[in-house]
């Protein structure tokens, strides 16, 4: 097993960011801690991490961009920051081992893809900052059982709770205009949906 801990600088240069694909496919991690300068984690960068199961963000991250910790079968333990502002397409895709997910207040964008495959995750708190949730987001979170959608959003996108077979219980706020096609397939334990007046 190898702990990471990557340097506040290299040859004197400010660490900034993680480039893309920089440890993608490496079988030995276990363990990443940031420095605190890393404001963007590049595309795919983490991907392929399998025995991965803790990451340390630091608190002045920005982007989280796609495919971050793709298929991070073992992730467990991972807080996103604060400062947040984007995740992108598939960045938590197939992470099996995540059981919770808070996406902080900051978050304004969630690509699609981001959580689908999580199929261990039971709760989940979404950002009021978004205002889509979008296409197969969160599809084969198949432990997922309640969920509120926050005020603000406006459309749930196509398949975005596809085949989340534990879903029972779900609030839809009345800002939500749209809710497209095969949104919900699948969600066979649904009892209970909350919808605005």
């Amino acid at each position: 097993s190898t702990e990471v801990t990557i340097p506040d600088t290299l040859d004197g240069i400010k660490v900034t960011k993680i480039g893309e694909k920089a440890f993608s496919g490496n079988y030995n991690i276990t363990s990443v801690t940031l420095p605190a300068g890393v404001t963007e984690i590049g595309e795919y960068a983490f991907s392929n991490c399998e025995m991965l199961t803790t990451v340390m963000l630091p608190n002045g991250l920005k982007t989280l961009s796609d495919g971050a910790f793709y298929d991070c079968l073992h992730l467990e333990n991972v807080t996103i920051p604060g400062a947040v502002e984007k995740l992108g397409e598939g960045v938590f895709f197939g992470c099996s081992s995540i059981t919770s997910m808070t996406v902080p207040e900051s978050v304004r964008f969630i690509g699609q893809l981001a959580f689908s495959g999580c199929t261990h995750l039971e709760k989940l708190t979404l950002s009021a900052k978004i205002d889509e949730i979008p296409q197969y987001a969160f599809a084969d979170c198949r432990k997922l059982n309640n969920l509120k959608i926050p005020n603000g959003v406006r459309v749930i996108g196509k398949g975005a709770f596809f085949n989340c077979t534990s879903l029972n219980d779900i609030s839809i706020p009345s800002t939500v205009s749209e809710i497209k096609d095969h949104a919900f397939v699948q969600c066979i334990a649904l009892t209970s949906i909350t919808l605005p007046n």
